[in-house]
């Protein structure tokens, strides 16, 4: 008797258990409640993004951090004409595009400030504050990458010629590993190379610090993204290739798709594309994991701007509108936010910061 009641108490708390999932995983909200209310002098131009579940507003003079309660973490005086922010984890790195200043922090401050040699065009940064960019001369593109203090680590000369023009640039989280794409044109032929530079040991006898190299014929690759310290995500125009190694870099996956691509997301676990949809007004969110296992396929009807994925969620905007859909596509919450919105982005599950035009809102789903 007494193992038949230990039974029957593991079965209900094991159904119980459940059921309690279910109802989570399943659950839909209907509105919101505002947490927090912050005041600021300028939102016009400032820019917010969340770091770690911070909210960094930065402009051309000023970067500031904040906790979700409002305490200012830093803030650093800067001079930038058009300020552009790379993040890795914690990590950021904020450049002026077309010209030269690079500032590098984290959770703690200042991590260094420097000046490129020429203007810079696009800008990644890892996670210990090393700062890779693409510049450009007159006549040619340069791949410099710098230590957080602005010490140069390697430096690559790059044209039309040889290897071709550079579209982005990604590292991974440790620095170590650098990945280039860079379009060309052979007797009239449209490619892309994606070059993996490595420099760490793996490196030390390539030329020019390459341990890997993939030709795309006719078909473009303009978005790299590290998912870790070994596997780097390549969008191409039809999908994506995920390459795996830290040594030896192999393609280990590839994803194509069928119709147009309209917006890609990729993080530590999870890639994710919106392509057009099958009838008109309508798209196909694809969802995968970080080894390219499909997770959920779903077409909707919303319209967007933008996605994200925090804490298993995946949020679309577009406008003072919000749509909230679970990994399992079931649609969590479907609402706007009842002010007028300048920016929308989540800073945590259920919660977001709204930029308004006197400030910014912290609100939860419920």
């Amino acid at each position: 008797m007494r193992f038949l009641t230990y039974a029957i108490i593991a079965i209900v708390v094991a159904i119980a258990a459940i059921v309690a999932v279910l109802v989570v995983r399943n659950w839909k909200y209907h509105g919101y409640s505002v947490l927090r209310t912050a005041r600021t002098e300028d939102t016009i131009s400032t820019s917010y993004a969340e770091i770690n579940g911070n909210i960094l507003q930065y402009n051309a003079d000023v970067v500031r951090l904040q906790d979700r309660q409002g305490q200012e973490q830093w803030s650093i005086s800067c001079s930038f004409q058009d300020p552009r922010l790379a993040t890795c984890g914690g990590t950021l790195a904020l450049y002026d595009k077309n010209r030269t200043e690079i500032l590098v922090a984290n959770s703690s401050g200042r991590m260094g400030a420097f000046t490129a040699q020429l203007p810079i065009v696009k800008a990644c940064v890892s996670e210990q504050g090393n700062v890779a960019t693409i510049q450009e001369d007159d006549s040619n593109a340069w791949i410099e990458y710098y230590a957080p203090d602005g010490a140069e680590i390697a430096s690559i000369k790059t044209s039309m010629e040889n290897p071709g023009y550079p579209l982005d640039l990604a590292l991974s989280p440790n620095g170590e590993l650098l990945a280039v794409s860079y379009l060309s044109f052979t007797d009239g032929v449209q490619k892309t190379l994606l070059h993996i530079y490595s420099f760490g040991s793996a490196g030390q006898n390539q030329m020019d610090n390459r341990i890997g190299e993939f030709s795309y014929v006719q078909k473009v690759v303009p978005q790299l993204v590290f998912l870790d310290n070994r596997s780097c995500v390549a969008f191409r125009e039809d999908g994506f290739d995920i390459y795996e190694g830290a040594k030896v870099p192999k393609l280990t996956k590839e994803i194509t798709v069928e119709r147009e691509i309209r917006s890609t997301f990729c993080d530590g676990e999870y890639i994710a594309l919106i392509v057009s949809g099958a009838t008109d007004g309508t798209s196909q969110m694809k969802i995968y994991n970080r080894s390219g296992g499909a997770l959920l396929d779903q077409e909707i009807t919303s319209s967007y701007e933008r996605m994200e994925i925090r804490g298993g969620e995946i949020s679309l905007y577009n406008g003072s509108s919000i749509h909230v859909y679970s990994l399992n596509g079931t649609e969590k919450f479907d609402g706007s936010y009842s002010g007028d919105a300048r920016r929308i982005f989540a800073i945590g599950k259920h919660r977001y910061v709204v930029v308004t035009d006197s400030g910014f809102e912290l609100i939860q789903l419920r």
